[in-house]
């Protein structure tokens, strides 16, 4: 693929790239699933133990042991979230990037994005779907929530069709997605001959 600047680039494959989505939801479901047994230990422990709370109130310890739930789903799902861009910003790749050799580049000139590139490439699928179930909610589907992985999944297939393999999520970040042993042409003026 050659990026704006004239440079040829190797793409990274459809198989890899999706491979690498694949690995990171996995990651993320984890993430999930661990929030989720914490959350009901919890509540469990809570209730073991509110034979012995005497706070005067039956309900507070319902109450006590709800939020001591909701905090810890709220913080792995918070942690699930910012997996993507966070570890992007830091190499190009994440876990499952990293594990099918892709990493993501600036689309102008193939160097390193700024964080705000990773953050926004992560925002489109995420908004998208989230504005996906907004609207099947409103328009009265009997499953809203089928828009919302709908409308990620569309996302995240555009490259199937999308020009040099580059999805609307990098073409709204100004990013591509190449071969992790690519390096880009270093910046500046060739060095002078002898």
């Amino acid at each position: 693929m050659t990026l704006r600047n004239g440079v040829e680039a190797p793409r990274a494959g459809i198989p890899e790239r999706f491979l690498a989505r694949f690995h990171d939801f996995i990651i993320m479901a984890l993430i999930m699933l661990a929030a989720a047994l914490l959350a009901v230990a919890a509540v469990v422990v809570g209730l073991l133990l509110g034979a012995d709370w005497n706070w005067g109130d039956e309900n507070a310890q319902a109450v006590v042991s709800g939020l001591l739930a909701l905090a810890v789903v709220g913080m792995a799902s918070l942690v699930a979230l910012l997996y993507e861009p966070v570890t992007t910003a830091r190499s190009g790749q994440t876990i499952g990037k990293r594990g099918q050799q892709v990493k993501v580049v600036r689309y102008q000139d193939g160097g390193a994005a700024p964080a705000s590139r990773f953050v926004t490439r992560w925002a489109v699928p995420t908004w998208a779907s989230t504005l996906g179930w907004v609207v099947a909610a409103a328009i009265g589907l009997p499953m809203p929530y089928l828009g919302m992985p709908g409308l990620w999944l569309l996302i995240h297939l555009s490259p199937l069709w999308g020009r040099g393999r580059r999805g609307w999520h990098d073409m709204i970040a100004g990013t591509v997605v190449v071969e992790a042993s690519w390096l880009p042409p270093p910046a500046g003026p060739p060095a002078a001959g002898p």
